[in-house]
């Protein structure tokens, strides 16, 4: 009999498991460029009503420029989202008010990224929680993910000189004419 409950209530937890994702999974960039990588819950099944995540990116690398709230389904923020480019952290914690949110996948926030130095990096969802609507704040975050970087050096553009412009001819130019030798397309075999 322990088994058949142990399997429904695995049964059970499975089927609210909501995971905390970076999208788009795989990024490929250039020194000097920003990106930005959508926080979302994803594969989830019931309301939920509460987020909260931290994530890690290398500050050697990469710095955050601005978190967006713009399109969350979060209504009321517990930890407003925070970024430490010293340290490599980002951090936030929402509420979605009753009902809560019962999307198969909704945005958390937007983070807009610059790459720093070229290399291939990883931005982590290294740990958070996803608390179910059910009026015991249960914790139904089944996984997180993270999104993988390459960043290229810097594309530069080639410098291509060009010759110094032809002198322009004006008004003020002067004309040189001889009385001895008045034809300049002609040799003068002798001098006068």
């Amino acid at each position: 009999t322990g088994v058949f409950v142990f399997v429904v209530i695995s049964g059970v937890y499975s089927s609210f498991a909501a995971n905390i994702i970076l999208s788009p999974l795989n990024v490929t960039t250039s020194v000097g460029k920003t990106f930005s990588v959508d926080v979302l819950i994803s594969s989830n099944k019931e309301a939920i009503n509460a987020v909260s995540g931290l994530i890690t990116f290398p500050s050697d690398t990469l710095s955050v420029t601005s978190i967006s709230k713009t399109g969350s389904f979060i209504s009321l923020w517990a930890e407003e989202p925070t970024f430490s480019n010293t340290g490599g952290t980002i951090n936030f914690e929402g509420v979605a008010l009753n009902p809560g949110f019962s999307g198969a996948t909704g945005k958390v926030v937007t983070i807009t990224f610059k790459a720093k130095e070229a290399g291939n990096i990883n931005i982590s969802v290294k740990s958070g929680s996803v608390l179910a609507n059910d009026g015991n704040a249960t914790n139904v975050l089944g996984t997180t993910g993270g999104a993988f970087v390459i960043i290229e050096e810097e594309t530069k553009t080639p410098v291509v000189e060009s010759a110094p412009p032809a002198p322009v001819k004006s008004e003020s130019t002067p004309v040189i004419t001889s009385s001895t030798y008045p034809d300049n397309k002609k040799w003068y075999p002798s001098r006068e």
